[in-house]
């Protein structure tokens, strides 16, 4: 057996998911194909394989013939539903990791999406293969280290925000902002993921986010730039208070959350108030303005805007 060959093998059949043991060329429960696009081998499920979601994703071995991407882990993502709503979301999502190129923003094949079909399946699934990021995300984060200090709390809302300027310049609005959606790299840089409802400043009015994080505007289906900075605001209340939003109390429409945390910098707390309030007039305008709000508070150095703006990947060969 090759060194690189995994233990296990998952059917990525979503009416079996067995592991399989080392390197079978078919899954020993229902015959599918274990190598998938003649390419990848899932090692591992990412998240619990649940019949009602529309998505598995697996962590996958990289068994391309270039010798460089010879046992690289990437991660797969599988659409199991078939309907057109969700494939154009899918397609979408692909088409967009394939242009963003920045830092923190995972990289995806050239190829984007791809379809497998099995003789003892019904139904084609869509495929999107991406880089593996290493790390937490930050909902794991705190669940493990607690509540994050003010400090702390300024870097990653400065981090944030220049991932979602780069965004936000090129038409796109995340519409899934949320700790779980935040990956935290061994180096302390953060990565945006899931992009899969992302949407443009023309919008399709869809209903989509995570309750818990969603502006009110979103949710009725118009969401705006402004939509995506209150999601990144009720974040950075989970992560500097330990809870999720839904369980601290409100007022009048106003989230109760300052009191729960100790040494806040009364102008910080201020901005995150502002990044969560109700009206959109109310938030600020960008992602740029809550970089000089930051800025003018003395926490971080000016940002080239422009540098900014063009930050890239070099192309994926």
């Amino acid at each position: 057996m090759n060194a690189l060959d995994p233990a296990i093998t998952y059917c990525i059949n979503p009416d079996c998911h067995h592991p399989n043991p080392e390197q079978l060329e078919e899954c020993e429960i229902c015959g599918t194909p274990l190598l998938i696009n003649n390419r990848y081998r899932a090692i591992r499920p990412l998240r619990e394989l649940s019949p009602s979601s529309a998505t598995d994703i697996y962590e996958v071995e990289d068994w391309s013939l270039e010798p460089e991407q010879m046992g690289t882990k990437k991660v797969l993502k599988i659409l199991k539903l078939n309907s057109s709503r969700l494939c154009q979301l899918f397609e979408e999502e692909a088409r967009v990791l394939i242009w963003l190129r920045h830092p923190c923003i995972p990289k995806v094949e050239s190829v984007g999406s791809f379809t497998v079909s099995f003789a003892n399946t019904l139904k084609p699934l869509r495929c999107l293969v991406m880089e593996q990021i290493p790390g937490l995300n930050l909902a794991a984060q705190v669940e493990k280290t607690g509540a994050i200090a003010s400090q702390q709390a300024i870097a990653w809302l400065s981090q944030m925000a220049e991932i979602l300027a780069f965004v936000h310049h090129r038409g796109l609005l995340h519409r899934d902002i949320k700790p779980d959606n935040i990956m935290l790299q061994p180096d302390g840089k953060l990565v945006l993921i899931d992009f899969g409802i992302v949407g443009n400043f023309q919008g399709d009015r869809a209903r989509v986010g995570t309750p818990n994080y969603m502006a009110p505007e979103q949710k009725s289906g118009n969401a705006v730039v402004q939509s995506d900075l209150y999601a990144l605001g009720r974040t950075m209340v989970h992560l500097l208070t330990g809870q999720n939003p839904i369980n601290l109390p409100e007022r009048e429409g106003q989230l109760l959350w300052r009191e729960r945390v100790s040494g806040l910098n009364p102008q910080f707390a201020a901005l995150i108030d502002n990044l969560i309030a109700t009206s959109v007039r109310e938030r600020p305008a960008s992602a740029m303005v809550v970089l000089e709000s930051l800025h003018r508070l003395g926490t971080i150095p000016s940002i080239s805007e422009k540098r900014l703006l063009n930050a890239s990947w070099p192309a994926i060969a």
